[in-house]
């Protein structure tokens, strides 16, 4: 997950075969499986003179998920590492609180 347009930037590059580094710092990362662009993203009801018998909903995108397979690496306090090794960093995360 990142601010929105961070998707559409890291597929460019990544069809340009320029890298695609992100700097995030461990606490961040997350074991939640974002399923698509929604995920996050704040939905507002808006109800107006015009329709006051259907609500409809306007998000306001501020997130998007980005695939790990586009991002080269990942920097963070710990080191540079690849974006596959997130799992990894989380387990180790988990184990120290126990």
């Amino acid at each position: 997950m990142a601010h929105v347009g961070s998707s559409t930037v890291a597929l460019v590059a990544h069809q340009n075969n320029i890298p695609v580094v992100f700097f995030c710092e461990t606490y961040k990362f997350c074991d939640k499986s974002p399923t698509d662009s929604f995920y996050l993203n704040v939905f507002h009801s808006k109800t107006g003179e015009e329709s006051q018998v259907l609500d409809y909903f306007n998000p306001v995108i501020e997130y998007d998920v980005t695939p790990a397979d586009l991002v080269t690496s990942v920097i963070t306090d710990i080191d540079i590492l690849p974006s596959t090794i997130v799992p990894v960093v989380l387990r180790v995360q988990e184990n120290r609180l126990r």
